[in-house]
C-alpha cells in the first residue's frame, strides 16, 4: 500500500514554492521598470545617437517634451493588477484602489497631454474618464440601497459600456485609416481628424517667423524697454509656451545663439532633432570687426567701378562719332 501524502505538508510547499515565483516575477518587474526609467532619464542625452531605437517602444509614441510619460502607462497596468492581489476577498478595496490609480492617471494625461496626435489624446481621456465612472457605479453595489438603486446603477453601466464601445469602434476605424493613409504620427500631414484640426502649412509659419524677426529688427529698434513691459503683462502660460518655442526653434533649427544669451542652454529637457550650438566671443568680436573693414573698402571700390563706367561711356560716345 502506497503511502498518502500529509495534504498540510502539500499546502505548506505549494505556498512556498508559488510565493518564490511571485517574488521572482515581481523583481523582474522592478527590474525592467527600473531599467526604463534610467533609459527614460538619459533619453535626452542619447538624442540623435543609434541606442535611442533601443528605447523606440518606450518614448516613439509621446512629444518630444513629455517623452517620459511611457513609465506611467508601464507603472499602470500593474498597479490596476495588485488590488486584486493584495485585497482578495475585499471587493470594495479593490474598486477603491482601482479608482485612485485611475484617477492618478487621469490628471496626469489630461496635464501633460502626451501623445503626439491630439485625436489620441482626446481619446485616452475619455476612456479613462468612463472607466472612473464604471469603477464609481460598482462601488454603489456596495451599499444594499434596495431595487431602485441597483437598477439606477445597472443602466448607468450600461451606458458607460456602451460609450467605451463606441470609443473602441472609432479608434478602429481610425486605425484602418491610418493603415491607408499612411504619414508620421502626430506630423501636419496627418488626416484633420487625427489633429482634430487644421495644422498651418510649413511655408506660412516659416513667414511668420520672418515677420517676427524683420518686425524686433527694424521697426523694434528703441523700444525695448516697453517689448519687455508688454512681455510681463503676458500669463505664466504665454511665458512657458513662447519660452518652449524658442527653446524648439533653437534644438531642431540647429541656431546658433550668443554665448550671453538666455537661450545658450535649454530651460527644458527634450529629445531633439538638432543641437544649438553657442558662438564663441572671440568669433562674434571678429566677425564684428570685419564688418567696418569691409565698409571702409566699400568706397574705394565703388569710386573704381564709377570711373570705369565713366571711361566706358566715353569711349563708346567717340566711337558713335568717328
Amino acid at each position: 500500500m502506497l503511502p498518502t501524502a500529509n495534504p498540510v505538508l502539500l499546502w505548506t510547499s505549494t505556498r512556498v514554492i508559488m510565493r518564490i515565483f511571485g517574488a521572482l516575477v515581481i523583481f523582474l518587474a522592478f527590474s525592467f521598470f527600473t531599467a526604463a526609467c534610467y533609459a527614460a532619464y538619459q533619453a535626452p542625452k542619447w538624442s540623435g545617437q543609434p541606442r535611442l531605437a533601443a528605447i523606440r517602444f518606450l518614448i516613439f509614441r509621446f512629444r518630444p517634451n513629455v517623452w517620459y510619460f511611457g513609465l506611467v502607462l508601464l507603472a499602470r497596468g500593474p498597479l490596476l493588477s495588485m488590488p486584486g492581489v493584495i485585497a482578495t476577498n475585499m471587493p470594495s478595496l479593490q474598486l477603491t484602489l482601482m479608482h485612485m490609480i485611475l484617477l492618478g492617471s487621469l490628471c496626469l494625461q489630461l496635464w501633460f497631454l502626451p501623445w503626439k496626435s491630439p485625436i489620441l489624446n482626446l481619446v485616452d481621456g475619455l476612456s479613462v474618464s468612463l472607466l472612473v465612472m464604471l469603477l464609481a457605479s460598482s462601488l454603489g453595489y456596495a451599499d444594499s440601497s434596495g431595487e431602485d438603486a441597483s437598477r439606477v446603477l445597472a443602466t448607468f453601466g450600461t451606458v458607460i459600456s456602451s460609450l467605451m464601445v463606441v470609443i473602441l469602434g472609432g479608434m478602429v476605424l481610425l486605425g484602418l485609416c491610418a493603415l491607408v493613409y499612411r504619414s508620421a504620427l502626430g506630423s501636419s500631414k496627418e488626416l484633420r481628424i487625427m489633429n482634430l484640426g487644421k495644422v498651418p502649412k510649413e511655408q506660412d509659419v516659416f513667414q511668420s517667423l520672418l515677420d517676427v524677426a524683420t518686425f524686433l529688427k527694424e521697426d523694434g529698434q528703441g523700444k525695448e524697454a516697453t517689448f519687455i513691459k508688454d512681455l510681463g503683462n503676458l500669463s505664466v502660460y504665454d511665458v512657458g509656451i513662447i519660452t518652449r518655442a524658442i527653446n524648439i526653434l533653437a534644438d531642431d533649427l540647429n541656431m546658433v545663439v550668443s554665448q550671453n544669451g538666455s537661450i545658450r542652454k535649454s530651460s527644458s529637457r527634450r529629445i531633439a532633432t538638432g543641437q544649438r550650438s553657442v558662438r564663441s566671443a572671440s568669433s562674434f568680436n571678429s566677425a564684428s570687426e570685419k564688418v567696418p573693414e569691409k565698409a571702409e573698402d566699400a568706397g574705394p571700390r565703388a569710386a573704381d567701378a564709377a570711373d570705369s563706367a565713366h571711361e566706358l561711356k566715353n569711349e563708346a560716345t567717340l566711337s558713335a562719332d568717328v
